[in-house]
């Protein structure tokens, strides 16, 4: 078996070389790069213009019209959609046969 004083020095050895690592990692060249020192004012840079509103101008019954066809038709398919949610969450299990 080993000796306590072998124990110690290999922990002594493997202690020094993690720290001998981690030391030399960040020593190297590239994490002690220099920060830019350029001290020229940066432009700014532009930005896009806000999107314009949609100009609301005189409704008519036909545009109305076609616009609750639409909603109702979207609705329509939610309907379905939920009717479907709802069939799969009420699902009765079936008896295996072997």
């Amino acid at each position: 078996m080993f000796k306590p004083w072998q124990v110690i020095l290999f922990l002594l050895v493997v202690v020094l070389g993690v720290v001998g690592f981690i030391f030399w990692y960040y020593s190297s060249p590239n994490m002690m790069a220099k920060p830019d020192t350029n001290t020229e004012p940066v432009a700014a840079v532009p930005t896009a213009p806000a999107p314009a509103e949609p100009e609301i101008g005189p409704s008519t019954d036909e545009g109305l019209d076609a616009d609750l066809a639409s909603v109702d038709a979207q609705l329509k398919v939610v309907d379905t959609n939920s009717a479907s949610v709802e069939q799969s969450l009420n699902d009765k299990p079936v008896t295996q046969t072997e």
